[in-house]
């Protein structure tokens, strides 16, 4: 269960009790005041302050302080706001306390104070200091952390290659889901010459694809633009660190990189000088 799961829940409590109109959450600078338009809180009104987390190996213990106010138009109406307040504050503690549908614990040991306020409206009401507890040992293997691995290192010679061109060859990150892998890093190094005149290309790009081999179709994951290389002998170098994130949907799918797009029909051959290095990485998380 994560925080905002807890607020949320907290939130719900609040729109389902039946005195309750309005809910707010953030810094006490934040409830709401009437503004020059005459609009602001619907009374009674639900605020919920954070006041901090606190944790040890085994749970996480989230501290709020929940105050509801109401108008009290004249002093002989505070108490009885007040005395209303508690009694609303009861029953929210009352509903996460023996809400069965959460592993939340509510803890018994919250404090309630009485106010009366002048914001732009009088209020008067009650805050409560609360704690809930949900059971979160502290574990490494559910982190998404890990140590990168060195797959391989291509080196790339491609001293006449096509407008579009395969660098390298491709890896199928499926055949390493016993590893628990999902996440590739890729650095790319090239040295680029044209070998032609450019400035009439239509692509500019080197594209990180996913390639279905059983479909022969390719989805781009990641693109990098280049600014490409106007008149025959112009040179540029691509310095590219580029982290993935891939899941597998079971069928036969490879990592390719690409210089230019497959959809440039007109590919020039004998266009470009390619020499380089792809690093090949891969994170696996164990605990």
């Amino acid at each position: 269960m994560t925080y905002k799961s807890i607020v949320d829940k907290i939130e719900g409590a609040v729109n389902d009790h039946a005195m309750l109109y309005d809910f707010g959450y953030g810094q006490l600078s934040d409830i709401k005041v009437l503004d020059e338009d005459g609009d602001g809180a619907n009374y009674p009104y639900a605020f919920l302050v954070p006041a901090g987390v606190s944790r040890n190996n085994q749970s996480q213990v989230f501290t709020f302080s929940l105050i509801i106010m109401e108008m009290a138009l004249t002093p002989s109406d505070v108490l009885t706001v007040q005395s209303d307040c508690i009694q609303y504050l009861n029953d929210i503690i009352s509903v996460l306390r023996y809400d069965t549908t959460t592993n939340a614990d509510t803890l018994l040991n919250s404090s309630t104070q009485v106010f009366r306020e002048r914001f732009q409206d009088d209020v008067a009401g009650a805050t409560a200091s609360f704690q809930i507890a949900i059971p979160d040992p502290i574990s490494a293997c559910v982190a998404p952390i890990g140590e990168w691995t060195l797959l391989d290192t291509q080196t790339i010679t491609l001293p006449t290659a096509s407008t579009f061109a395969l660098l390298g060859t491709g890896v199928n990150p499926c055949s390493y889901d016993t590893l628990n892998v999902n996440q590739w890093k890729y650095t790319i190094n090239l040295d680029i010459e044209a070998l032609v005149d450019t400035d009439d290309w239509n692509w500019r790009a080197i594209n990180i694809v996913d390639y279905d081999t059983v479909t022969n179709t390719s989805t781009q994951i990641k693109s990098l633009g280049l600014t490409l290389l106007e008149t025959s002998g112009s040179t540029e170098t691509v310095n590219w660190t580029q982290e993935i994130q891939f899941e597998c949907s079971g069928t036969v799918r490879e990592l390719r990189v690409y210089l230019g797009d497959s959809r440039d029909t007109s590919a020039i051959t004998n266009a470009l000088d390619i020499t380089g290095t792809i690093k090949r990485e891969y994170k696996t998380v164990t605990p």
